[in-house]
């Protein structure tokens, strides 16, 4: 996949951490959905357009959050968050802001400067 729609994902998963109207929990889980969850896909593929160390990083996030198999019909993720501290929702959300960042600033064809947009 292409770093554009890297880029577009990263972008996506943070307008959704940072804009969504809800508990940390609720926005972390939503940002997961809307594009975090892709990115952890791409990072797996072997055309990944990312460093091997920064794929590492998303997959290892995306593993962390995942890490709760459910036991009443819930997703992983939902059944991971719902455990998680408050602290541990600030800490994951911190990860993924970076790592979205990171995915961001990749020099590509469309490349975003942080401040200007695209």
């Amino acid at each position: 996949m292409s770093l554009d729609y890297s880029q577009e994902k990263a972008y996506k998963t943070l307008i959704t951490l940072g804009s969504m109207e809800a508990e940390l929990g609720e926005r972390l889980q939503a940002a997961c959905l809307e594009g975090f969850l892709t990115l952890a896909d791409q990072a797996r593929s072997d055309a990944a357009p990312f460093s091997a160390g920064l794929a590492s990083e998303i997959v290892a996030l995306e593993e962390d959050l995942t890490r709760t198999q459910s036991s009443d019909g819930q997703g992983s993720l939902q059944a991971t968050i719902s455990q998680m501290e408050l602290s541990e929702q600030d800490a994951a959300a911190t990860r993924m802001i970076g790592l979205c960042v990171e995915v961001m600033q990749m020099q590509g064809p469309h490349s975003w400067q942080l401040g200007e947009g695209r």
